[in-house]
């Protein structure tokens, strides 16, 4: 599940926005996650941040990647439900 969220800084020190979301703690500060929703539209976000403490994987994207991710009525909407698959950290090698 994908939520949007505004702030000034994140838990990483980085600031809000851009590509920077909040992860569950299983994710790495710095790794990055492919979000695909059903409709097939895909974001990828950078882990900066700690999500909040709920049931099930939840993850905050700034609200220009969760717009993009859900299309029309972004506002409305409040959730998406997308796959989300890690990347890796930017620059590391495999």
């Amino acid at each position: 599940i994908c939520t949007y969220y505004t702030g000034s800084q994140t838990a990483s020190g980085r600031p809000c926005g851009g590509h920077n979301i909040a992860a569950p703690r299983r994710f790495a500060f710095g790794e990055r996650i492919v979000f695909t929703s059903a409709s097939g539209r895909r974001v990828i976000g950078i882990v900066a941040d700690r999500g909040t403490a709920v049931t099930g994987e939840r993850f905050d994207l700034p609200p220009r990647l969760f717009a993009r991710l859900a299309g029309k009525g972004w506002r409305k909407m409040g959730i998406v439900r997308a796959k989300a698959r890690k990347l890796g950290k930017k620059g590391a090698r495999k």
